[in-house]
């Protein structure tokens, strides 16, 4: 009975269908893919082959890894792995394209792709290519500015001989496009938001028709304009002070925000301000940009303010992109006159003689003025004629005003003496010890007390000088008797009369 089974079963499995095999069917690798750094190989840059497959228990599945893709389209689809769908055991053939990979470093490359079905084995084409080095351009940071600003040029460095850009966004200041480096240019953005403008760089390559990398991009934010908000506080004090000299100071305080330049002071007319309290000028720049903290501003009528009760108004506070403002007012103000004394100078002439011209000396102008900047000139006179007796006279100063000054005037004294004839200059003298003759005595010369008196010897040079003739010379000099000889003598009454000159010898 047991044989009668193994004949059986024997004869059974001799009857059955054998299995078929399964079988992936992989066509030659065609193609050549010269491809450049950074980029994608792509057509015509391609390898290809066809697949197939037959009896398959299941899908085939492709896949790749390194320095290829693969897709079933020749423009799209790329990916490392893919998988083709089997019908009944069966794979139609599909043309798989290869293609290198952007982050394929520059060189030869190599690899096999790995077909694989359940049970079926695996089948491995070799692919290929060359990646060609490209050149490039090396990252930029971004910048932001604010309108206005001038801009830093923008160098560009890399592999490349020269560089190409593009701006999305010219309103900014900057051209669409352009070669070579970004030059300097004024930000501009007169909107009320940042404006983000996008350049794109991109490197030539090296030769005609050589690999260039993709182009780099960076952003130049341009902000707007931001209004500047300044603050003064503070209360004005009245001032006063006297035409010459400056009043003492009056203060507030000045804080900003979003400047773009110092704040302009400007007070009004007669005033004069100070951010140190010492150094005063007609305005006064404080900050600059960004923000003010907190900052005193003194003030003060100017030492060359004139003479007037009507000194007061705003303080104009200015900067760029912002109206001028006025948040402080200087109340009344006042400047008094300053003294000023007019003297008469005493003068004096002889009996017979017509009036010396009268002068004047001023006592007391400031800020470098004079009699030019009265607004009437004084006069001088005296009663004195040219008949007088010999005495003294006054000399009047009237007239003389000025707004910025008040005057006092000082008369003067103008003394007629006798005249010059009476003045008798003896030719000799003899300076002996004697006591008769010993100095050389000149009659009525000590009346004129703002005479000259000089005496020269044979060779120039002097011997004897005084103003006024008190102490008659005693022929000597510097101590030291003089020798017997003639001297010769020049004396200027200082009456406007001529000179009195002639020889004076000295006798022993």
């Amino acid at each position: 009975m047991k044989r009668f089974f193994l004949v059986v079963i024997s004869i059974l499995f001799l009857t059955l269908p054998k299995a078929e095999a399964q079988i992936i069917t992989v066509g030659p690798v065609t193609g050549t893919i010269n491809a450049c750094e950074y980029s994608a190989s792509a057509s015509p840059n391609l390898q290809q082959f066809t697949v197939s497959g037959n009896n398959l228990q299941g899908d085939i599945t492709a896949t790749c890894s390194g320095n290829f893709d693969i897709s079933v389209s020749p423009g799209s689809g790329y990916s490392n792995t893919l998988v083709l769908k089997a019908t009944a055991g069966v794979v139609n053939n599909t043309v798989i394209y290869v293609r290198t990979s952007s982050t394929d470093a520059p060189g030869p490359v190599s690899n096999r792709i790995q077909l694989t079905s359940p049970n079926a084995g695996t089948q491995a084409p070799p692919v290929s290519g060359t990646v060609n080095k490209s050149t490039g351009v090396n990252p930029v940071s971004s910048v932001t500015y604010n309108n206005g600003d001038v801009t830093k040029p923008i160098s560009f460095t890399g592999s490349a001989n020269s560089y190409s850009w593009t701006n999305d966004t010219p309103g900014i200041g900057l051209p669409a496009s352009g070669t070579g480096n970004i030059p300097s240019f004024t930000a501009t953005n007169t909107g009320g938001a940042p404006v983000v403008a996008t350049i794109t760089v991109y490197p030539d390559p090296l030769t005609p028709g050589g690999c260039a990398a993709p182009p780099i991009t960076f952003n130049i934010t341009v902000n707007p304009v931001i209004a500047p908000v300044f603050t003064a506080t503070g209360t004005l004090s009245p001032l006063s002070t006297v035409y010459g000299t400056p009043s003492t100071s009056t203060i507030f305080t000045l804080s900003a925000a979003n400047l773009q330049s110092g704040i302009l002071v400007t007070p009004p007319p007669g005033f004069e301000v100070s951010t140190d309290g010492i150094n005063f000028s007609s305005t006064v720049t404080v900050g600059s940009s960004g923000a003010l903290a907190s900052t005193t501003v003194y003030v003060r009528l100017a030492a060359t303010t004139h003479v007037g009760n009507n000194y007061l108004g705003p303080i104009m506070l200015s900067t760029t992109a912002a109206a001028s403002q006025n948040n402080e007012d200087i109340p009344q103000s006042t400047v008094t006159p300053a003294p000023l004394t007019i003297i008469a100078d005493d003068k004096s002439r002889a009996f017979g003689d017509p009036n010396p011209v009268f002068t004047l000396t001023y006592l007391g102008f400031v800020n470098g003025d004079g009699p030019a900047q009265l607004t009437t000139v004084p006069v001088v006179s005296t009663i004195a004629t040219v008949l007088s007796p010999v005495g003294q006279y006054s000399i009047t100063v009237t007239g003389g005003t000025s707004p910025d000054y008040n005057i006092t005037t000082i008369d003067g004294i103008l003394t007629v003496i006798e005249p010059p004839s009476a003045i008798v200059i003896p030719n000799t003298f003899t300076p002996n010890g004697d006591g008769v003759n010993d100095t050389w005595n000149i009659k009525y010369l000590d009346s004129y007390l703002n005479c000259f008196v000089n005496i020269f010897d044979r060779y120039g040079e002097k011997v004897f000088s005084s103003i006024g003739y008190g102490i008659p010379w005693d022929g000597t000099y510097k101590g030291s008797r003089l020798p017997v000889g003639t001297y010769y003598y020049v004396i200027d009454l200082k009456t406007g009369y001529k000179l009195l000159s002639g020889y004076i010898a000295i006798v022993r």
